[in-house]
């Protein structure tokens, strides 16, 4: 993929936000002479990136309350596949949450696929575990109904986690790495959902992730991006590179139907759209 640090070092600086490649060699703390360009390249994708995600997030379950379950039950009128994909989705909290939701409705013949730029997570998303606690009020109704496990623990054991994803549930969903920078999405698909990537990207970034994210998106189709964000006006010390980057974000979501190209129509909410 990069022939040399250096030219992953490009890459970075080209296409995500100003500042990214140096925050991320702070941070490190390790000199990066030496150190293999396969391992650089991983520990940026897990270090170097902000990643986010939680299981039924409000973001989330309002999206699927407005616009997907109606594609669900249309789809399903109809005797065809849904197809939803979360992108970047981290550790796949979002992914599951969609599947428990889309099934939770009696739904069956849909598939829930996460993609992220890190192998690492990837694999952790894979494994359908993780640590109940930081989810437990918003898990306890779908433990109670079985698509989540909570697992007892002893002092005999020393599990890694304490909550498992129910096979009826995992089954619904694809993991795969895929960087957007470099690849189409070549899937067809109902609905992305990309809530944690475009405000971490540079205008060029923004642009390629664009296109390699909905060339293939039929009309009709579904977009959503983060939601705007709430900008003061603060002139504390550093604040005014941040409510800038937060600024540009929200004229790139709130402004994507008056580009030349025609392409996307809003649904109501400034970060929601159907493909024309």
């Amino acid at each position: 993929m990069f022939s040399s640090p250096n030219e992953f070092k490009s890459y970075v600086n080209r296409y995500y936000d100003e500042g990214t490649w140096l925050k991320f060699v702070r941070e490190f703390r390790k000199s990066l002479l030496g150190i293999p360009l396969e391992h650089l390249v991983r520990e940026f994708h897990c270090q170097g990136l902000e990643h986010r995600t939680s299981f039924f997030s409000e973001e989330l379950i309002r999206a699927f309350d407005r616009y997907l379950l109606p594609r669900l039950q249309e789809n399903d009128a109809q005797g065809n596949p849904t197809r939803i994909l979360s992108l970047p989705c981290s550790s796949g909290q979002e992914v599951y949450s969609l599947a428990t939701l889309a099934w939770d409705q009696g739904f069956r013949d849909f598939i829930v696929e996460g993609r992220d730029v890190s192998e690492n997570l990837i694999n952790k998303a894979r494994s359908g575990e993780y640590w109940m606690k930081p989810n437990k009020d918003k898990l306890e109704p779908f433990i109670e109904k079985g698509y989540f496990w909570a697992r007892k623990k002893g002092r005999k054991h020393n599990y890694l986690s304490d909550l498992e994803i129910s096979p009826s549930i995992v089954q619904r969903c694809n993991f795969e790495v895929q960087d957007i920078l470099l690849d189409v999405i070549s899937t067809e698909y109902d609905a992305i959902l990309c809530f944690n990537l475009f405000m971490h990207l540079s205008s060029e970034g923004r642009e390629v992730a664009l296109s390699n994210l909905t060339t293939n998106l039929r009309s009709g189709d579904l977009l959503f991006l983060g939601e705007s964000y709430q900008v003061n006006r603060g002139y504390q010390q550093g604040w005014n590179l941040e409510r800038d980057r937060m600024s540009d974000y929200n004229q790139f979501v709130g402004e994507l139907e008056k580009r030349d190209e025609g392409e996307f129509r809003k649904m109501g909410e400034s970060n929601v759209y159907r493909r024309v």
